[in-house]
């Protein structure tokens, strides 16, 4: 009988192994999974870099313009001339795309150039703006709107392309801070209006990036472009030469 209970316990002791041992390649399983997980994940974010960094930039940056636009505009006053409302009713609207420039654009885009007989001409204003916005405007009902979505995904266009850009050079910490320098500046505020300026941004960077990986013909395509933005967009051609 102790023979048996010594075998008994020879028996229970030899189980015991094996119970761990038959645990153990799942719990490996499940720990290389998580690594390897987690492994994948930080790939992804720097492959994605030049993405998800730019999207948050600027979704940050334009909240925050919003928020200041919109607790500003009741106190803001245009002493020199009367001031325009386009959507009196809708304060955000009304700041970016009631100010400056903004009506010249839009009126281009609705009735054309007109010089004579004009107090204020607008024939010192470049094409592609209001193109791109007579363009748009069908699909989406309302030239102001199709204003603001043009100026602003091209100011998104252009920090991705200044991301890539910049992180080819000097790698993504740089990059990063570019594009966050570039969208905190203070004059930032007129690459979200119905303005010409995040269109230049996009072209300028853009034709540089394609001249640096060796695609001149698009590179040349995109300057002549750019130059349809405003008069300093003609300096893509000697940055190219350069």
């Amino acid at each position: 009988m102790s023979s048996k209970a010594l075998h008994t316990g020879e028996t229970m002791v030899d189980s015991q192994p094996e119970a761990v041992t038959t645990r153990q390649p799942g719990h490996a399983a499940g720990a290389a999974a998580s690594g390897l997980n987690r492994l994948r994940a930080a790939q992804w974010l720097r492959a994605a870099h030049g993405l998800w960094v730019p999207l948050l930039s600027f979704g940050i940056t334009r909240l925050g313009i919003a928020l200041v636009a919109y607790v500003a505009a009741p106190l803001m006053v245009d002493s020199s001339v009367p001031p325009y409302h386009m959507r009196p009713e809708q304060a955000l609207l009304d700041v970016f795309g009631s100010r400056w420039d903004t009506g010249f654009y839009l009126r281009i885009a609705d009735q054309g150039y007109q010089y004579e007989g004009m107090r204020l001409p607008s024939v010192a204003f470049f094409p592609l703006l209001p193109l791109l916005i007579r363009g748009l405007t069908p699909l989406v009902g309302d030239a102001l709107w199709a204003g603001l979505i043009i100026a602003n995904l091209a100011l998104l266009g252009a920090t991705m392309l200044l991301h890539r850009l910049v992180e080819e050079e000097w790698g993504p910490g740089v990059a990063s801070r570019a594009v966050w320098y570039l969208l905190i500046f203070p004059t930032a505020f007129f690459g979200s209006a119905i303005y010409s300026e995040s269109l230049f941004l996009l072209g300028a960077i853009g034709a540089l990036y394609l001249a640096r990986k060796g695609a001149w013909e698009s590179a040349a395509v995109l300057g002549a472009l750019t130059a349809l933005t405003r008069f300093v967009g003609i300096l893509v051609a000697p940055m190219l030469l350069a």
